[in-house]
């Protein structure tokens, strides 16, 4: 009896262990995609091209609200979004 619930804990660990494994590749993947926007976005600041700054502005904001945990890279779209 006391062997199946360790054996159902530690599968419940490791599903748990997976959950954060994924979720951390996502923050990274959400976190690189916020920056290159605000990249492209300052690139066109240079070109004085409004809408596409605006564009990207507004994708790296939207990266950023979907996002659950706080980091430089969400405020600093939201940053620049209200700049904008």
């Amino acid at each position: 009896m006391h062997e199946n619930k360790l054996k159902i804990l530690i599968c419940i660990s490791i599903c748990f262990l997976l959950a954060n494994i994924a979720f951390s590749q996502t923050e990274a993947q959400d976190r690189q995609s916020i920056m290159n926007h605000i990249a492209l976005a300052d690139h066109f600041i240079h070109l004085h091209d409004s809408d596409n700054e605006a564009a990207h502005s507004d994708s790296a904001r939207m990266i950023a609200e979907r996002m659950k945990t706080d980091c430089y890279e969400k405020a600093r779209a939201f940053r620049q979004y209200a700049d904008l």
